[in-house]
């Protein structure tokens, strides 16, 4: 880790991949955007969610503690919860996968205990909230900075950050698989996002819509994709990714 007196980054976090700085143009808009560096993650997977949800039912009384940023003010503010009071938030829907199939046949069973079956446990995580992933990115920050008080390493990725990664991808190394693969199913190409655009659609973040409604991204392992949903849906198709700024102001 690098240090300045306000300012530092970390040359390679563990398990993320590098996303240069670059430009995107979304369709129907001529106008470019320049995005800065970031790293972001492979899908999270059961065993990386499951960490979090048996350190939730272990620590009812923890505190989640974060800054957060307002467009609007242009400052950060101390945020805090009791890990017991969000509890229900968090979990899985263990069985979100399992119930895609019809009840009682051979691929419901198979999925039935997708969530805790070690089988499974680099497959990504579905059956998860948008606030799920959020207080995920928030408990898994603390975890690696001790409890220090900073801005928020993890986080989820704002729409034109997973659109821009995307695009730097390949077609063909684009997971359209029509079934759950493993989070590292392209683990044999080096520096590159597996199953980006496929395998589950992923959560996403705009500050500027409503607090109810969140967008999602990417083809599901289904072939189709849901632009975006409740922020409460626990979907069999929905996962997500985290990522983190190159660099970071710290207090």
């Amino acid at each position: 880790m690098m240090q300045g007196q306000n300012f530092w980054y970390e040359p390679n976090p563990k398990g993320m991949v590098f996303i240069p700085q670059g430009s995107l143009t979304r369709e129907n808009d001529t106008s470019r955007t320049t995005l800065p560096a970031f790293w972001m993650s492979q899908e999270i997977t059961n065993s990386e969610y499951r960490a979090f949800t048996d350190f939730a039912s272990a620590n009812p009384d923890f505190v989640l503690k974060w800054k957060k940023w307002d467009p609007q003010t242009k400052t950060y503010s101390d945020q805090n919860v009791v890990i017991a009071e969000i509890y229900n938030e968090i979990c899985v829907d263990s069985l979100a996968l399992s119930k895609e199939y019809e009840a009682g046949s051979d691929l419901y069973k198979t999925y039935q205990n997708y969530f805790t079956d070690p089988r499974f446990n680099k497959y990504p995580v579905v059956g998860v909230s948008f606030h799920g992933a959020y207080y995920y990115c928030i408990w898994r920050t603390l975890m690696e900075r001790k409890n220090e008080s900073s801005i928020q390493d993890y986080r989820i990725p704002y729409d034109l950050e997973w659109e821009y990664a995307a695009s730097l991808v390949s077609p063909s190394k684009r997971a359209e698989t029509g079934k759950i693969m493993p989070a590292d199913y392209y683990k044999h190409a080096k520096n590159l996002l597996c199953n980006i655009s496929g395998n589950v659609s992923e959560w996403v973040y705009r500050s500027d819509i409503q607090e109810s409604d969140k967008p999602v991204r990417g083809n599901h392992w289904k072939n189709a994709a849901v632009p975006h949903q409740d922020a409460e849906t626990k979907s069999g198709l929905t996962g997500f990714r985290v990522v983190r700024s190159y660099g970071r102001n710290k207090f």
